[in-house]
């Protein structure tokens, strides 16, 4: 009885970004995204650990004119994934040039 859920289609981006939590901002390496989320590489350290928390909410800079909100649903080695607030409707060019 269980029930599969759907996967997005992720699209590799590696390129440099931004992700805000609360007043802080900080640099990172979008690795990949999809309409309903993205992976993020980033180093933890002790001052930013807690603000990567699962299910902490946090922004990302997709490009220079998108950012989208959304919640840390998982840590893995090298980062963290999100999922996004509301999902992208178009994935063609959805990630920084």
């Amino acid at each position: 009885m269980s029930a599969q859920r759907g996967r997005a289609t992720r699209k590799e981006v590696h390129a440099p970004t931004t992700v805000h939590s609360g007043e802080s901002a900080y640099d990172v390496e979008l690795r990949d995204i999809s309409d309903t989320g993205a992976a993020i590489e980033f180093e933890f350290t002790p001052s930013s650990q807690t603000s990567f928390d699962i299910g902490h909410s946090v922004e990302l800079d997709v490009t220079d004119s998108d950012r989208q909100s959304g919640r840390v649903i998982r840590h893995y080695g090298g980062g963290f994934a999100m999922t996004f607030d509301n999902p992208r409707s178009d994935q063609s060019g959805s990630g920084p040039d």
